[in-house]
């Protein structure tokens, strides 16, 4: 499950209307992604899930999906208002807090996304569409590989969708297709401090 507010430091708490209990994130980049849960405890006040945060890798075994679990386990608490007393009750509760529709594949991809980030949606261009050129990287330096991957021998291609703002600076970092062995939080940790020449739309020669 993907909760609707970002991931924090520490472990998160929500009252019954989804609303957060905890200070705001004390970091300049906020997370956003699924959670696997492998533990799940209900009383009569709180409602607790815990596990790491994880994404569906492209590769299948057996035909299905393989999860990779990344290296922190979340921990989110709601609390209850009143008891559960019925089914559709509790997932009224946890849809206030987490992704449950049938879109909520779309929202497990881990992203990274900057505090200050005000880019509207309808804002930000695809440099595949006609009149918009790509930013160009003044500053790329590559990601170290992991000590898990390096004791594996495991090398691979991660991919990410990067938006880019104004200024040349990276405001978000959305993992596309996960790898695992640490590389993919590597990764993302590298390219929050890529410089670009900012892209172009429509501009006139």
């Amino acid at each position: 499950m993907r909760s609707v507010s970002p991931f924090t430091a520490t472990d998160q708490k929500f009252d019954s209307a989804g609303h957060s209990l905890n200070a705001p994130p004390n970091s300049a980049w906020l997370l956003y992604g699924g959670i696997y849960v492998d533990k799940l405890n209900l009383s009569s006040e709180t409602l607790r899930v815990e596990g790491p945060r994880a994404a569906f890798a492209d590769q299948k075994i057996d035909g299905k999906p393989v999860l990779v679990r990344f290296s922190k386990s979340q921990r989110i608490e709601i609390h209850l208002d009143q008891p559960f007393k019925s089914f559709e009750g509790a997932q009224a509760v946890l849809g206030r807090v987490f992704f449950l529709g049938t879109d909520a594949a779309e929202h497990d991809k881990p992203e990274l996304r900057r505090a200050d980030d005000n880019i509207p949606d309808d804002q930000i261009y695809d440099y595949r569409q006609d009149g918009v050129k790509a930013p160009k990287g003044l500053s790329t330096p590559p990601p170290d590989f992991s000590e898990e991957a390096r004791g594996a021998k495991f090398q691979g291609e991660v991919t990410l969708s990067l938006v880019v703002d104004k200024a040349g600076n990276v405001a978000r970092i959305r993992l596309d297709k996960v790898l695992g062995h640490g590389l993919d939080e590597q990764s993302m940790q590298a390219i929050k401090a890529w410089q670009f020449v900012p892209g172009t739309r429509n501009a006139s020669l």
